[in-house]
């Protein structure tokens, strides 16, 4: 089996054959194994959850069909159906990330100097959850904005613990053309002039680095068009090593070059996700994260464009910062399916009518979607409950109030046991620019929803929700629920609430 590209699908030690015994023990009953369930096994995992709930669904609908013959051959009124059973729903969530598919090789490796932290394999081993990663071979992989994707499958606790420590475990890649050198320094002894630095104390302290050369054509020789033949030096190494990969980077200069040179960084991100990576008005994000880490970055000009490179360039601790920005605002998506009685009392659907339904936390910034779930079947008995997906997205670093929003929208049992790591970080440092592009979202669906829009804010009392939707309905309508104010310095948007004291699930005519 294939080192590169590995995540667990079942492991277990504790029934494991001894080395004694006559049969060896199977691959999947040994400690620390794993099953291929990335690439072509992840559409295979994936079929045979499709395949079971269809099996299911025919079972029921023939035991159905069964009970109306044997009404009408003793020509009853009705079935004698009392109920019929049905599949259970599934607790665990799966939780979608984005991380560089170009890494995926490596991170599956974990052989590389800057992997020594941490592993998929440990990862997977301490939190039980199963880990997909996108299809490289799916064509239509590009077309649907799906190349980056690494879905997490299990309880929520542990799938936040293995999202964050997948997130640290990412490399950083940059780069440095290799012009300007030193006059006792060529090119073509370079490699071995970093393994002896790397012996002795010019670059002992940066075991965790990776530096290697990389000759044209790469991402980062396109990146200089006056240097086009020029190799080279890439740096690499974990986000939590960002520090020293920065520091890596400075020592590197000083033995290297005559004068300080640009470092470079290069991302593949889909053209769907343009907008939240760019910000509105158009560029104000990005702009923000350019200022605040004096990077220049370059991205597609065009919401029409093909193009998915994000280019990067500044200091080596400018250029660090602005990735690890990147990766920050990253969408981030959490599914899981709930019974009609799991929610709270303002979600609850009585009918079949309005089961699709796009929500928007403005405040939180975090966007819903209800769809019926594919565990509800094709049909329903009168006595048996709706069951519903739903879909939460927000930006990575917003995650923990992507979890407040959840438990909000469902009773008290269903979150109470989840364990939550407790966030060390200050708070998100660009929800405001989020804000903007949720608020917007809730317009365009206002618009587009023959002005029938659901707009999720924070309290679950119904008589609270009926009376402030009847006073503030045609205000709400007028301004769509927000204003954008222009008054930051970056030409951010900051968005300013009209409404702040709505705090309610409310449905708005």
């Amino acid at each position: 089996m294939s080192a590169t590209s590995k995540a667990r699908f079942q492991q277990n030690r504790r029934h494991s054959s001894s080395t004694s015994s006559a049969t060896p023990p199977s691959v999947h009953s040994q400690f620390g194994s794993m099953f291929h369930s990335c690439q072509e096994s992840a559409s295979l995992y994936n079929e045979f959850v499709r395949r079971n709930i269809d099996c299911f669904e025919q079972k029921r609908r023939a035991e159905y069909v069964r009970c109306h013959h044997m009404a009408a051959q003793q020509h009853l009124s009705s079935p004698p159906i009392g109920s019929l059973p049905r599949q259970n729903i599934p607790s665990k969530v799966r939780l979608t990330m984005e991380v560089q598919n170009s890494d995926f090789c490596s991170l599956h490796n974990g052989r590389e100097a800057w992997a020594v932290n941490d592993s998929l394999s440990d990862i997977i081993k301490d939190t039980d959850c199963m880990l997909q990663f996108a299809n490289q071979q799916d064509e239509s992989s590009e077309e649907v904005g799906l190349f980056n994707q690494v879905t997490i499958i299990g309880e929520l606790s542990n799938v936040d613990l293995a999202m964050n420590r997948i997130r640290a475990l990412c490399p950083i890649t940059i780069a440095t053309p290799l012009k300007n050198l030193k006059d006792d320094i060529e090119c073509k002894d370079l490699a071995e002039l970093i393994r002896q630095w790397q012996k002795c104390d010019d670059l002992r302290e940066f075991s965790r680095v990776q530096f290697s050369l990389l000759y044209p054509p790469n991402p980062f020789s396109s990146m200089n068009n006056t240097d086009m033949n020029n190799p080279s030096l890439v740096f690499r190494a974990s986000r939590k090593d960002s520090k020293m990969l920065a520091a890596a980077c400075e020592a590197m200069t000083k033995l290297l070059f005559k004068e300080r040179p640009l470092f470079f960084a290069y991302l593949k991100i889909p053209v769907s996700q343009r907008r939240m990576m760019v910000g509105s008005p158009e560029g104000v994000l990005i702009s923000a994260i350019s200022t605040q880490t004096n990077a220049t970055i370059h991205f597609p000009s065009s919401e029409k464009s093909t193009f998915m490179n994000y280019y990067l360039s500044g200091t080596a601790l400018s250029v660090v910062h602005a990735v690890r920005a990147i990766q920050d605002i990253s969408p981030v998506h959490i599914e899981f399916e709930a019974e009609n009685n799991h929610l709270v009392s303002a979600l609850l659907q009585t009918s079949e009518d309005h089961r699709e339904l796009d929500q928007f936390d403005i405040e939180r910034a975090v966007i819903i979607q209800l769809r019926k779930s594919v565990y509800e079947g094709g049909f329903r008995l009168e006595l048996e409950e709706m069951r519903h997906s739903l879909t939460l997205m927000t930006s990575e670093e917003n995650i923990q109030n992507l979890y407040k929003v959840r438990q909000q929208l469902l009773i008290e049992p269903c979150w109470k046991h989840d364990r939550l790591q407790k966030n060390s970080k200050s708070g998100p440092k660009y929800l405001e620019y989020l804000k903007v592009l949720v608020m917007e979202s809730s317009v365009r669906a206002y618009i587009g929803q023959g002005n029938k829009v659901i707009s999720v804010c924070r309290c679950r009392n119904q008589r609270l929700l009926q009376q402030q939707a009847q006073q503030k309905q045609d205000i709400i309508i007028n301004n769509g629920g927000g204003i954008a104010d222009k008054n930051n310095n970056n030409g951010g948007g900051k968005m300013k609430r009209q409404h702040d004291t709505v705090d309610e699930l409310m449905p708005l005519p």
